[in-house]
Formats: C-alpha cells, structure tokens, sequence
C-alpha cells in the first residue's frame, strides 16, 4: 500500500462531576495530563519512530507535533496512523486531511497516499477520481516510485481518461527505475502483452524474476505462467511450479489455486490429489476462479473428495463469475440447463478452448467465437475487481482484435 500514520492526544484530567456535589478524589490519585513533546520537526519524527512499536500514542504525539510546525512527513505518517488506527482512532477522513496536508507541503508519499485514500473512498466521484490522479502525479514528480506506479495504473485502466498503454508504460519504467518493484512488475507486464511498448516476452521474463525475487507474488505467478507455458522462456514444468508455489507461499490466493492444477496432474511436482485439493479448497474458500474450477474437477471426478457433481457445477459456474476462461468452459460443458450453456462456452472458445468451440458447433451450430462479448465480459471482471486471470483474458483477446 502507501504509507502515513497519526496519534491522538492524551488523556485529559477526568472530573468527577456527580448529580450531588461530592468531592473529587485528592489530585494524587488522578491521572496527570500527558505533557506534549518540545522538539525540532526532524527530531519529533525520529523520537516518533523509535516509539511507534514501543508506544503508538506517544509515537503518534510526536508526529502530531511535528506537523503541527508544517514538516511534510510528520503530517504524512500521522496520516497513516489514521489509516491503520495506530495509537489513535482510526479515522479515514482525518488521514486524508493530513496527507492532504503533507502533499501541499511537498512530501511525496503524503501525496501517494492522499491518492490511495480518494480511490479508496466509498464514493469515487469524478471529483475524487480526478484529485487522486493529481496526487499520483506530484507523488511521482517528487520522486515516489509508488506514485508513479499508482498513476500509471489509472492510465492503463482508463480511470480518469482514456486507457492510455504508452502513458502507462512509460510511468511504470520511472516507477521501475526508482526503485518500486510494483512498478516493476506492471513494466514486465506491459512488456508481455506490446503494451505501450513493443512486445518482448524474454525481457518480461526478465524482470518478472528480478521482481520476484523481491517477493513480488504478482510476478512469480506470471513468471510461473511463462514456464508452464515456454512464453519467453524455454518451458519448464518444475520451474513453472517453483515459482507458482512461490506466489501461493507470498499470500497471492490464485497462486494457490494454480498450485493445485500442477499437484492433480503431477505437473513439474510428484501427483498427490490430497494436497491438491487442500490447495483448491483454500483457494476457492478465498473466492478464487482457478481454485474453485480445480475443486469442481476434483468433486465431478471424485478425486481425493467425495463425488458430488451438482456442486461441481456450482462451482464451475462461480469460477467462470470470477472470471477464469476454463471456469466457463467447463460450466458450459456441463450445466444441465443447455439454455445456459452457449455463454460461457463462447468466453471458452475465445480463449482458445478447443473442446468450447467444438461443443458450440455441434450443439448450437455457432462456428465463431463473439471475441468482443468475450473482451467486454473479462474487461468488466478485470476493472471491477483486478483479478488477474480476467486482466490476462482481457489483454490476450486485445491483442487478437488488434
């Protein structure tokens, strides 16, 4: 994410103000009035630091005094504190107030995440869509890999303007060269698909393993879809795994999905159903489409699970929802209800699914996949929730209508 962080002030003498008038205690007994730090800006920041483990309230006291004197970054991790509730109440609109504040006064990251927190905002109007971009822009101009990062992002989605590959593109190499291994692994992406750039799959690769050496989850799973595949690599089944179970072991839930895949077949690791499906089962638990369409195979098939067939197909169909192409293919293939069956087997086709595309022809005499239904049907997926087997249908059916 992005960083900030705030405190709240201490605790004031309670009265003891009754209905009657009875005395208050001796002032011995209550509790004394934290008194406020006297320091320079820089050195608050410090004390606040050494603090923030040790005592948050105290930590976020310093950042509060500091800011206070307008010192950027002081606002900046107050802001942050707001977010996360570190020794204050977690109070969203305060810390959009203090990065809002820190911006103004030329910190980078309070504007990366003044950004982060108007796209995060349960209303994204224009106008904060707008603000946000902006604050990206000064992030990155300031030097913050993580703005720059943030902004190529909405270009590449078209957030505020339209989709823009080039812009993108050329803010994540910014992003990449200063040094934010995210931005990194949106260039290597871009790299994959000709985005902005020309298409060079063995430079992606490339960078996707730098990336994931940096534990970039993100960039291990592609790394591991471009072995299992031999797509600017030389293909290499117990590579594609490493690095597939590498992304699962970094918290990237269809990582663990995947993972499942190469255990049911024996791909690149010894077969164990048993494990696969323990690696389904958490996946979809977690929502996941390739997890979910894993754990159907293993439940239609009754492979390391009791058989049950009808929920298979439940969970073939909330796979395809998820947007995972094999998903569609394979509710398609088997949903009883043939009326709902044509759909999704066109979103497999256009994936290139050939067992899709032959039961289209002899079922429902539809000899052509409808690529743009498939393209908008991964494009919605992939805006409204980032998921990245939708992101990689959608850029691969771009490239085929380009």
């Amino acid at each position: 994410m992005r960083s900030n962080a705030p405190l709240s002030l201490f605790l004031a003498l309670l009265g003891a103000v009754g209905a009657c008038s009875t005395p208050a205690p001796p002032a011995a007994t209550q509790e004394p009035v934290q008194a406020r730090p006297v320091c320079e800006p820089e050195a608050c920041v410090r004390l606040g630091l050494e603090q923030a483990d040790l005592d948050p309230s105290l930590a976020a006291l310093y950042y509060e005094v500091a800011c206070e004197k307008d010192y950027g970054p002081a606002c900046t991790r107050l802001g942050f504190a707001y977010i996360h509730g570190l020794g204050v109440e977690a109070n969203k609109d305060r810390a959009l107030e203090l990065s809002r504040k820190a911006c103004e006064l030329k910190d980078a990251v309070g504007c990366r995440n003044t950004g982060w927190l108007l796209e995060a905002a349960a209303s994204k109007t224009p106008e904060n869509l707008q603000e946000a971009f902006l604050a990206y822009d000064k992030a990155c101009d300031l030097g913050d890999g993580g703005g720059c990062t943030n902004h190529g992002i909405m270009f590449r989605e078209g957030r505020v303007f339209a989709r823009d590959d080039v812009a993108a593109a050329q803010l994540f190499d910014k992003a990449c060269r200063l040094g934010d291994y995210n931005g990194c692994t949106n260039l290597a992406w871009h790299f994959e698909f000709g985005l902005g750039y020309p298409q060079d799959q063995e430079l992606a690769a490339e960078i996707y393993g730098l990336t994931c050496h940096e534990d970039q989850a993100e960039a291990c799973s592609a790394l591991g879809f471009m072995y299992q595949n031999g797509s600017g690599v030389e293909k290499n089944d117990a590579l594609a795994f490493e690095y597939t179970l590498r992304a699962c072991e970094l918290g990237l839930t269809v990582a663990c999905g995947s993972v499942s895949h190469y255990y049911f077949g024996g791909i690149g690791v010894k077969k164990n159903v048993n494990v696969g499906v323990e690696y389904a089962q958490k996946a979809c638990d977690a929502g996941d489409g390739v997890g979910c369409n894993n754990l159907a195979w293993a439940l239609q098939n009754g492979h390391g699970i009791p058989q049950d067939t009808a929920r298979g197909v439940e969970l073939y169909k909330e796979a395809c929802e998820a947007g995972f192409f094999r998903g569609c293919t394979n509710f398609g293939l088997s949903v009883s209800d043939r009326s709902l069956a044509l759909e999704p087997l066109n979103y497999g086709c256009a994936m290139g699914e050939e067992q899709a595309c032959g039961v289209m022809k002899s079922e429902f005499n539809v000899q052509t996949p409808d690529k743009q239904a498939a393209l908008s049907y991964f494009s919605r997926i992939c805006g409204e929730t980032l998921y990245g087997p939708a992101c990689r249908s959608m850029e691969v059916l771009r490239m085929t209508l380009r």
